[in-house]
């Protein structure tokens, strides 16, 4: 089965409020960790194996103090986005302006389209998007901040 479009936004979210590693290799694993213990990974060593491929091929620091990476795979089931903040930084490869504070994992399913995976990675790319958003979620960011940001108009 085939999804051709990014479906309405549900509650897909989850927050790490304190990421306990400082280097990027280990956050990427936490953020996997947190979406298999929420049912959206299958199994943790190929999800992360991607992620961690894809961010050393194109690194994910978009922002000043954020970071995005998605991925599509065989070993996802449902689609999710995942937030992590540190308070005290991420040391992370291609951030040119110091310590990243907060890293957004999207998720999707192989069998989605291009399309409809997009979609998803516009919706978790606009959480960090503008200094505004990122701010809230570094001041009081939490599971219901998240989902209701995910639902604002991208």
């Amino acid at each position: 089965m085939t999804v051709t479009a990014a479906p309405a936004i549900p509650d897909l979210s989850r927050f790490i409020p304190d990421l306990r590693s400082r280097r990027r290799d280990g956050v990427l694993a936490e953020l996997v960790e947190t979406a298999h213990r929420a049912g959206a990974v299958r199994t943790t060593a190929p999800v992360s194996e991607i992620v961690r491929l894809r961010e050393r091929m194109l690194p994910g620091a978009i922002a000043r103090d954020a970071a995005v990476i998605a991925a599509r795979s065989l070993a996802i089931v449902r689609q999710l986005v995942v937030v992590g903040r540190s308070v005290r930084g991420i040391e992370w490869s291609g951030a040119e302006d110091g310590p990243i504070h907060l890293v957004v994992l999207v998720l999707a399913p192989a069998e989605w389209t291009e399309e409809a995976f997009h979609g998803l990675l516009t919706r978790g790319a606009a959480l960090i998007r503008l200094q505004k958003q990122r701010q809230r979620l570094i001041a009081s960011g939490s599971d219901a901040l998240l989902a209701t940001m995910l639902r604002e108009p991208a």
